[in-house]
């Protein structure tokens, strides 16, 4: 690929709240065109909006992206060759284009005040004129009187200077030839009164300035991409080729919002314990699809897959359930030895090991991570589905007591025939558990599948979770006999109670 053709993307996000999914979505797009095509992510933060702009917002975006992966080759903290990175260090920039603008008469001060701007657009609603704009009263205004008044400090604005009849054509990747008219746009603001620009007019200098080949975004920008032909061609700046991502909708089929269940900042899902790779791998698939049925994909399946062509125009839906299903589907397939280092904080919360783990608890850990892995959707539910094989006191399910332990007079008989069995065994592995556990029982005259029931209740305190056998061999043989036995004393002394 040339130089002059070389990918070069970025992602521009306003810092104004939590980095939610349906923003992480469009920059992981963004992201993966780059790397799947070999070119340049940068990462731009357009801080110009001073009311809603916080630091802490852009220290959850960077953390965000560094969590799901998402590196960038230029912007903040790793610097680059078109910086600054921060639109509000890059003021200067702005007043030389703005300045050009002015010289060359395709801007022009305005000193119309909010008030005076939203009482036109009142008079037109009440004429019923559909979409009111501004009513160009500065447009012809002197020069000269305007640079008096703008040198004595009053406030104003710029305002960029629309030329009627002109056909846009938005050349879109995803949606194709999108047409407007110039005849729809009023004399728009490019420069607002605190003398910050807007993002139309900031994204266009830095767009250019940085040189983008590609803008992909959200579709909400759409109506933007007008305005911002108009001063590209004012500029006499060559234009990038547009991408707008289609929508992320809930589950009721609204645009995705902050306050949506389940929809949360992305570090939340962290904090939860979902694997990054399983967050990328679901945001993937909102718009996007690799033209077959496959829905499982590690980071470098994305990068390689990945194209804009495959990405859909139709919107699509957030579900966090799905999000949990793919979830389970990473930690399944991961490998034990980094899951457990990604585990350690949720056992250390939850009491189960020290911070940093003993070398006993880690080999403890282990081989709950090993054993579990398969059943959980979380970090935070593997560990708490680890409690029974890490500490001797854990909690009884109240309904298994009940069905599992209390139902049949012979439940504690059938328990200590299977310790005495388990305990005699010469061996201890999955076909020596079996062997003595079902000798014990069948034996014995009990009946099996109850005395498998009891004995998991026993033995994890649930009715539920990976084969017994296997339980019993991962708990390990002195544990399990005096978990059985102790279980079926407090049988007999009427100890347990269920619901």
């Amino acid at each position: 690929m040339s130089a002059s053709s070389a990918v070069r993307v970025r992602f521009a996000p306003s810092p104004t709240g939590y980095w939610h999914p349906g923003n992480a979505r469009t920059a992981l797009f963004t992201w993966l065109f780059a790397r799947h095509t070999g070119g340049t992510f940068v990462l731009r933060i357009e801080d110009t909006d001073r009311a809603r702009n916080t630091p802490e917002a852009t220290e959850n975006l960077l953390d965000s992206m560094r969590w799901l992966g998402m590196d960038w080759d230029e912007g903040p903290v790793v610097g680059g060759e078109y910086g600054p990175y921060l639109q509000s260090e890059r003021l200067p920039i702005y007043r030389e284009a703005t300045e050009r603008l002015l010289e060359e008469g395709k801007a022009y001060y305005c000193f119309a005040t909010p008030e005076e701007v939203e009482a036109m657009r009142e008079e037109q609603r009440a004429r019923g004129v559909a979409a009111p704009k501004y009513d160009g009263r500065y447009r012809d205004y002197p020069v000269a009187e305007a640079r008096r008044r703008v040198e004595a400090g009053e406030r104003h604005v710029v305002r960029f200077r629309t030329e009627p009849g002109q056909d846009l054509i938005v050349h879109d990747i995803v949606r194709g030839d999108v047409a407007f008219r110039s005849d729809d746009l009023d004399d728009f603001v490019i420069v607002k009164g605190d003398g910050f620009p807007v993002y139309n007019w900031a994204c266009v200098v830095d767009d250019t300035a940085m040189r983008i080949s590609h803008v992909i975004r959200a579709e909400e920008h759409l109506s933007n991409t007008p305005r911002q032909i108009l001063l590209y061609q004012a500029m006499g700046y060559d234009l990038p080729r547009f991408c707008h991502v289609p929508v992320v909708l809930n589950t009721q089929r609204k645009k995705l919002s902050k306050r949506d269940p389940g929809v949360r900042s992305i570090l939340s899902y962290r904090d939860d314990g979902i694997l990054p790779s399983a967050v990328m791998n679901y945001l993937a698939l909102l718009g996007w699809s690799s033209g077959t049925e496959r829905e499982f994909f590690t980071r470098d399946d994305l990068v390689e897959a990945f194209t804009l062509e495959r990405v859909s125009p139709s919107p699509s839906v957030f579900d966090v359930r799905k999000l949990e299903s793919v979830g389970a589907e990473h930690l399944r397939v991961a490998a034990t030895d980094e899951l457990l280092e990604m585990s350690i904080p949720f056992f250390a919360a939850l009491g189960l090991c020290a911070d940093p783990p003993t070398s006993d608890q880690r080999t403890a850990m282990w081989s709950a991570v090993d054993l579990l892995k398969t059943r959980a959707w979380n970090l935070q539910n593997l560990a708490e589905s680890s409690v029974y094989l890490l500490r001797d006191d854990f909690p009884l399910d109240p309904q298994g007591v009940s069905k599992r332990l209390l139902k049949h007079e012979e439940t504690p008989t059938a328990l200590e025939a299977v310790a005495t069995a388990l305990e005699a065994t010469t061996e201890w592995n999955l076909e020596a558990i079996e062997e003595a556990f079902r000798t014990a029982t069948e034996g014995g005259g009990f009946h099996t599948g109850n005395a498998i029931h009891a004995a998991r209740m026993a033995v994890t305190g649930s009715q539920k979770g990976p084969g017994l056998f296997e339980c019993l061999y991962t708990v390990g043989r002195e544990r399990v006999v005096e978990r059985l036995r102790r279980t079926a004393q407090r049988i007999r002394a009427g100890e347990l109670t269920g619901e």
